[in-house]
C-alpha cells in the first residue's frame, strides 16, 4: 500500500468534506486543524483508524465523514500509516511560480502574518524576519537611494 497516495486521498476526502459542509474559513480552518492534530499526535508507524480521525474532526456527526472516507472516489479504509509530511498539507499552504516559492501555515493567516487580497489577487506578508528585510533592501535599492 502506497502511504504516501493514501495519505493524498485523505487529504482530499478532508478537504472535500469541508466544501461540502460549506464552512465559513475559521470553521474550515478549525475542521481541518482538528484533523491534522489527530494525525500528526499518532504514535509514529501506527496504522490510522478513521472512525477515531472522524471522532475527533467532526465529533457531532462523524458518521458524516466517515460517509466520505469510503466513497469511490477515494476508498479509503483503515490500516495505512498516514505519511506526516502529506499531512500538513491540512494546515499548510504552498505556491510556486516560475519566480518565488512560498510556503505558510494558516496560523499565520490567523495572526496577520500573511494576508490576502482577493481582488487584486496579492499576498502580504508582514513581520518578515529582519535578515531577509535588510537582503530585500539591498537588493531593491536604487541608484537615488544612494543620492540620499
Amino acid at each position: 500500500m502506497n502511504t504516501t497516495a493514501e495519505t493524498r486521498k485523505l487529504v482530499s476526502a478532508l478537504e472535500s468534506f469541508a466544501d461540502e459542509q460549506t464552512l465559513a474559513s475559521e470553521e474550515r480552518g478549525a475542521f481541518l486543524d482538528r484533523a491534522y492534530q489527530h494525525i500528526s499526535e499518532m504514535p509514529k508507524n501506527t496504522p490510522i483508524d478513521l472512525k477515531a480521525l472522524a471522532n475527533a474532526s467532526w465529533p457531532n456527526d462523524p458518521d458524516l465523514l466517515t460517509a466520505v472516507f469510503t466513497r469511490d472516489d477515494y476508498a479509503l479504509s483503515d490500516g495505512f500509516i498516514p505519511d506526516r509530511r502529506v499531512s500538513r498539507a491540512l494546515v499548510n499552504f504552498m505556491g510556486k511560480s516560475q519566480f518565488w516559492t512560498l510556503n505558510f501555515s494558516r496560523e499565520a493567516i490567523k495572526s496577520g502574518h500573511v494576508q490576502y487580497n482577493e481582488s487584486l489577487n496579492q499576498i502580504i506578508l508582514t513581520n518578515i524576519p529582519a535578515e531577509l528585510s535588510q537582503e530585500l533592501r539591498t537588493e531593491t535599492r536604487t541608484s537615488e537611494d544612494d543620492d540620499i
